[in-house]
């Protein structure tokens, strides 16, 4: 992201940096990072199509709504059949650094990873 910003302010010949420099660098690398997408093929790569569906769905989630709460996650893995195993899952994508827990919701660690997955989802009809 600093490096964005250092080229586009070397273009502009622009010393001072704004809020939508910053905003225009964040979306940049959310945009244009193959990085991003290597995390969201390991869940396809390493899990079954019903726990991968599961955890993209998840995420999708999360990045939609900035948080999923625990009651909502268990519901969700209910409708999903992945009651015995849900906190498994989830607890691979925080060891693996896509969520962390807090005051009982799952949240995405990167803000970047976030952006990333909710513009390669820009749909979600879930409530």
């Amino acid at each position: 992201m600093l490096d964005e910003i250092n080229v586009k302010a070397q273009k502009s010949m622009k010393i001072d940096i704004c809020t939508d420099d910053i905003d225009s660098a964040f979306n940049a690398v959310t945009k244009h990072s193959d990085h991003f997408v290597e995390w969201k093929n390991r869940i396809v790569q390493y899990f079954p199509k019903d726990e991968s569906e599961f955890m993209k769905e998840v995420l999708i989630r999360i990045a939609h709504k900035h948080k999923i709460t625990k009651r909502k996650l268990h519901d969700l893995a209910s409708q999903r059949k992945k009651s015995n195993n849900y906190i498994e899952l989830m607890d691979g994508l925080e060891r693996d650094g896509y969520v962390t827990e807090q005051s009982d919701n799952y949240v995405f660690v990167s803000p970047f990873l976030k952006a990333f997955w909710k513009r390669t989802n820009p749909f979600y009809d879930g409530k």
